[in-house]
């Protein structure tokens, strides 16, 4: 399934789902899964759009940081996953997930300002 994704400033972080587009859990040999973004919509995931990765676990979220150059900090970003089984196998890219990281912390501190 898509992952779900949040924004902070110049992070986006990744939840994995564990479970596969059609439904039902994953396969019990999955052993992570490779976190792909890109600004491009409908992207294809390879090497040069890999962020990192998320070990199967009791919490699969992670969070990565963007670029910081350009305006890729400020636009869309798209966010694919692909489970890799321990004997290397991959499974197709997930849906795309949709996150909206800033440049700049709009939190606003304790006196209102």
């Amino acid at each position: 399934s898509a992952p779900t994704v949040s924004a902070s400033t110049m992070n986006i972080q990744v939840t994995v789902p564990g479970t596969k587009q059609a439904g039902g859990a994953m396969e019990s040999d999955v052993n992570y899964y490779e976190v792909y973004a890109s600004t491009t919509t409908g992207f294809t995931p390879a090497a040069a759009s890999q962020i990192g990765t998320i070990p199967v676990g009791p919490a699969m979220v992670a969070a990565f940081q963007i670029p910081t150059t350009g305006s890729a900090s400020t636009q869309t970003w798209y966010v694919k996953i692909i489970a890799v089984d321990k004997g290397g196998l991959k499974s197709t890219a997930s849906n795309q997930a949709t996150s909206n990281p800033g440049l700049i912390d709009t939190t606003k501190n304790g006196n209102g300002s």
